[in-house]
């Protein structure tokens, strides 16, 4: 069974921050009084916190997988313990809009979350673990750690670059938005190759494990000839959110990041 949670619910939630630290926790606040604790945050996972009317939620999102999963104390149907787990596929995360479903484990049943969605037709059979679990799924791209697009999780780089350095990959789609660089998918050779040199500037970057990986990389889809670079962009030689990078000789198609 499949139930959508309207726009109109969510908003009961909906999530202005006011971040501060208190005791070298994370913490922040939302409109409604919700406060959302990062409990873990390493290179592996995040794990973030929060509680609305005695139900508590943990969502966590593994940087190695890009997988995400919410784990509730709601009561279960099946053991009677006050344990329920979801695992959330999500097909958009940005702060304009979050599209995801979230699968209760023991009983298969799906909850469709779609902020564009303004129709509060059966709202009331959303559980508020769901409800729980998409604020905290807004809370994780509010402070700017990952991003949802097309079914594809981009991780900002600073997160992930020291974990994927020691793969066995050596490039990776990138994406250049809210002031910074995320790091998707892997790519083969090949396929990083027909990425930078394609025309379509929303998905033509690469970040490279190392300099020598993001030159070749930049010299074989310019044909061996020899790429522009490493540069940053002008006047931006130490500003944050700006990476070196190679062009293509001619200055066509994406960048070829490292970091």
């Amino acid at each position: 069974m499949k139930i959508s949670i309207s726009k109109f619910v969510v908003f009961l939630l909906s999530i202005t921050l006011i971040i501060s630290c208190f005791q070298g926790v994370a913490m922040a606040k939302s409109q409604s009084g919700e406060e959302f604790e990062v409990l873990v945050n390493n290179e592996k996972k995040i794990t973030i916190k929060t509680e609305r009317d005695g139900v508590i939620g943990f969502l966590t999102f593994n940087k190695e997988t890009s997988e995400i999963s919410l784990k509730t104390n709601e009561k279960s149907k099946k053991t009677g313990k006050n344990q329920k787990d979801y695992k959330i596929e999500v097909e958009t995360a940005t702060e304009d809009k979050i599209e995801a479903n979230f699968i209760d484990i023991e009983t298969g049943e799906e909850y469709n979350v779609n902020s564009d969605n303004l129709q509060a037709s059966f709202a009331f059979l959303i559980p508020l673990g769901v409800i729980i679990g998409e604020a905290l799924l807004a809370h994780l791209i509010a402070i700017g750690l990952a991003v949802t697009i097309a079914g594809i999780t981009y991780t900002a780089v600073k997160e992930v670059s020291s974990k994927l350095k020691k793969d066995k990959h050596k490039h990776y789609m990138a994406m250049i938005t809210r002031g910074d660089l995320y790091i998707g998918n892997a790519l083969s050779r090949s396929q990083a190759v027909s990425r930078i040199k394609s025309t379509d500037t929303k998905n033509n970057n690469v970040w490279s494990v190392s300099y020598t990986d993001a030159a070749s990389l930049a010299r074989e889809a310019g044909g061996n000839r020899t790429p522009v670079g490493p540069e940053r962009d002008w006047g931006k030689t130490s500003a944050e959110g700006y990476y070196q990078h190679f062009h293509l000789y001619n200055r066509t198609g994406g960048h070829s990041f490292y970091y």
